[in-house]
Parts: structure tokens; sequence; C-alpha cells
């Protein structure tokens, strides 16, 4: 009794933890968090002394420990091991090591600040600081309640890669063109009666290579206007703002667009390999099938019996709008007979609901290879199983062959002897030793 007890406490609380509402209060007690930590930083930055409102750290003690009891709730429902190794690891151990951070910054803060005083030591509050930081990251946590937002970010972590390599990419491209507007505009400084104005920019802007680089870049990122920089070129040789305009051209049309549509490809890639998105998507079509085959079955009982006859079906499919419709959900109808009879697995002579939307299904889309390979299991099975009688009757068919066979021989024998007995010799010999009179 104490066993089932215990058990059923536990299935409560399982359900209790992963259930929706549960998530809906997770996610507003974080957004709430997350709220007073945005005001306590401004209020830091209004006034000179804003831990005397004691409004912020009753918050904080509450946030604080509804934290700590979630991650003990779930860890209780789950278990320590699923917990850790399940499929949902990542966030668990985020949850656990951002709730252990959080004891952490109270606990220091506690034992350095006496009764509640701000602490002294420079260090301590460096430490809070960092501390502190990971009651914001906490708001990460939302992720996992809203699936929109966690592609975003699953797909933005996915880009990392790209990111690098177009990275790079972005600084060949303006190191092949810093190193020659770099010589060109250090042979050009160099050269007598240059004017003191264009001497100053091109040393601001073309001084040195990591110059000449800062300013390639800012011109194409929107922080630096590359005109005078162009026009300024151009003084010196036309040349010169001709490669310096190609350089804009080519990394604004042509590279940037290119790394632009790569991250695309990627974060869309992202996207569909979502597990959890995945899931979801098949789990809501699949849903969305069967609503519209229990409504399509529904239309189909004129009488409304709870089953459909071949005749029922017939005049149900006669409706273009229907056959559409199933057309659209994968279903291509081209035989209703060859339909009712695949459909009626018990030849009852109608169809009830369950065989209507499971046949239907099963009937949906191509054939999959899981289809391919039951078909072959099927014929596998039913080889093994017809196998032997077929050796039997082969069996049969031999003897039968072989009693065929001698029986030939025999009639062969038989006329043989007749046409021996039948032949001229014979008669003579008969008629020789027949008795006189």
């Amino acid at each position: 009794y104490t066993r089932e007890r215990a058990e059923s406490k536990q299935s409560c609380l399982s359900r209790v933890v992963r259930s929706n509402a549960f998530d809906i209060i997770c996610a507003a007690v974080i957004t709430c968090n997350a709220a007073l930590l945005a005001v306590e930083a401004d209020q830091q930055a209004r006034y000179d002394h804003p831990s005397s409102m004691p409004v912020f750290e009753y918050a904080s003690w509450f946030f604080t420990s509804f934290f700590i009891l979630e991650l003990l709730l779930r860890m209780a429902s789950y278990g320590p091991l699923y917990f850790f190794l399940g499929p949902s690891w990542h966030f668990n151990s985020f949850d656990f090591v951002v709730v252990m951070t959080d004891i952490a910054e109270r606990l220091i803060g506690f034992l350095s600040s006496g009764q509640g005083s701000i602490p002294r030591n420079l260090s301590v509050i460096r430490v809070l600081r960092v501390l502190r930081l990971a009651r914001a990251i906490r708001i990460v946590r939302l992720l996992r309640f809203f699936k929109e937002l966690r592609v975003m970010v699953f797909s933005i972590l996915c880009c990392a890669r790209p990111l690098l390599w177009a990275m790079l990419l972005v600084l060949v491209v303006i190191f092949v063109f810093g190193i020659y507007l770099t010589q060109i505009v250090t042979y050009h400084r160099k050269m007598p009666n240059v004017d003191e104005a264009d001497l100053i920019f091109l040393n601001d802007h073309f001084g040195s290579l990591l110059r000449t680089s800062a300013t390639l870049f800012q011109s194409v990122a929107g922080g630096l206007e590359w005109g005078p920089a162009s026009t300024r070129l151009g003084e010196m040789h036309w040349s010169n703002s001709l490669l310096f305009n190609f350089y804009i051209f080519f990394t604004m049309f042509a590279l940037l667009n290119i790394i632009t549509g790569i991250f695309v490809d990627t974060a869309l890639s992202s996207a569909q390999n979502d597990s959890d998105e995945v899931i979801a998507l098949q789990l809501s079509s699949e849903e969305s099938s069967l609503r519209q085959l229990q409504k399509l079955f529904e239309d189909a009982d004129a009488d409304k019996s709870g089953t459909v006859t071949l005749d029922e079906l017939h005049e149900h499919l006669n409706d273009k709008n229907v056959r559409a419709q199933f057309t659209s959900m994968g279903i291509e109808i081209t035989e209703v007979d060859t339909l009712f009879d695949l459909l009626d697995i018990d030849n009852s002579g109608h169809i009830s609901i369950k065989e209507f939307v499971v046949g239907l299904m099963r009937l949906k889309g191509s054939a999959r290879a899981i289809d391919l390979a039951s078909l072959m299991y099927e014929n596998r099975r039913l080889s093994q199983t017809l196998l032997p009688g077929i050796e039997q009757i082969q069996k049969h068919l031999d003897l039968q062959e072989e009693s065929q066979v001698k029986l030939g021989y025999q009639i062969e024998a038989l006329t043989s002897q007749l046409k021996y007995v039948n032949s001229a010799p014979m008669r003579a010999v008969c008629v020789s030793n027949a008795p006189a009179g």
C-alpha cells in the first residue's frame, strides 16, 4: 500500500511538472525576474543607494527560492539520472548551473555584507557582478517554451562556423586591397609639394596597413563615408579611385550578398533539422489529417449508422471537391471498388470509422521504405508458408509423371504386340496350326 501510494504521488508530481501550466508559470517568473534585474540596474544608475529599497532584496530572494524549488521538482519528477542524461540534458544542466551560481551569489553576498549592507571589498563586488550575470542569462531558458525563439537562436548558433569563414574571407579581401592602397599612399606622401590637408587625411585613413584596413571595412559597413576617400585617391591617380570603387562594388554587391545567402541557407537547414520542431510539425500534420478523415467519414455516412457502405462511398466520391480534398492529403483514388476492398479488412460489406481512418492513413502519400520492407516481409512469410505445400504438390506431380511414363511404355509394348499379332506371318502360322475341317 505504501509503495502504491508513493508511485501515485510520483505520477501526480510528474503530471504537474510536465504540464503546460507549469511551463507557463516558469516562463512568467523568468520574465518577471528579467524585468526586476532591468529595473534594479536602472535604479542603480539613477540613485546613489538603490539597495536601501528592500523590495529588490525581497523579490530577489523570492525568485531564488522559486528557481530552487522548480529545480528540485524537476529532478524529483524525472529522476537525477534522466535529468542530466535525458534528451533535454542541455537545458537541465544549464538550469542547474544557473541555480547553483545564484546560490553562490547569495552566500557570498550574505557572508561579506554583514547585516545586508553593501560589501566593502572590491574583489567581492567584482565576483558578485560576475555571478549576477548568471541571473540575467536565465532568460535563455525561455527558449524551451517558445519554439520560434528556439529556432532562431538555434539557427544563429549553427551559423557560427560559416560566420568564421566569412570573417576570414572578408579579411583576405581587405588585406589584398589594403596592401596595394597602403603602398600607393605611402609613395605619394613621401613626394614633395603635398598639400597639408591631404597629407593629414591620407595619414589618418591610409597611414598604415591597419588604418587602411579599418578604412576599407568602415567604407562597406556604413561606419565611414567612402566618397571623400575615393576623391582623395583619385586626385593621386584616376586608377586609384577606380580600384577603390571596384572594391566597394565587389564587396557590397557580390561578396556580402553571397555571404548573406550562405547564412540564410544555413539557417533554413538548421530550422528544418531542429528535432523538436520536426516532431511538432509531424504531430500537427498527423492530427490535422485525422480530423479531416474523421470529417470525411461523417459526411460519407449518409444514414448516420456509424459505418460506410460501398454505395455510400461511391456517392460521396462522385463529388469533385471530395476527391480534391483527398488529393490534397496525398491520397489518390482511382477505383472506388478497389479502395473499398482495401479498407474493408473483415469483409463485412461496410467500413467502420477505424478501418476508414487507419486504412487511408496507410494509403496516404507515396510508398515509403517501411512499406516496401513490410511488403517484402509479407511475401517472404507467405512464401515460407506455401513452400511445403508447393513441394508436396511437386512430388505428386513427379510421381504422376513417372506413372504416365511407365504407362506409356506399357501401351507402347502392347501396341507392338498387337501389330505383331496382326502381321501376315503371324496369320499364316495361325492358319497352318488351325485343325482341318
